[in-house]
């Protein structure tokens, strides 16, 4: 039961955030983090890069978009 109400927490958090999904691998091609985002709009892609990286980022690859999905790669600077 608890678990489901954490995972009900969870996912209503991301719901509210604009549903954006965000898988990170320890280091890109330069030693940094990397972030894979997913969201419903460009904007919202990049404004959760900002978040995740402050200091700046680099693209990694193209950004594309498909159906009601924007994604991008990032690594941060």
């Amino acid at each position: 039961m608890k678990t489901s109400f954490i995972t009900a927490a969870l996912l209503g958090t991301l719901w509210l955030a604009g549903c954006a999904s965000v898988e990170t691998a320890e280091f890109g091609p330069n030693g940094k983090p990397v972030h894979h985002i997913e969201t419903g709009s460009a904007t919202d892609s990049f404004d959760k890069a900002h978040d995740l990286c402050p200091k700046g980022y680099s693209l990694i690859g193209n950004p594309h978009e498909t159906d009601d999905v924007y994604a991008l790669t990032i690594e941060c600077k």
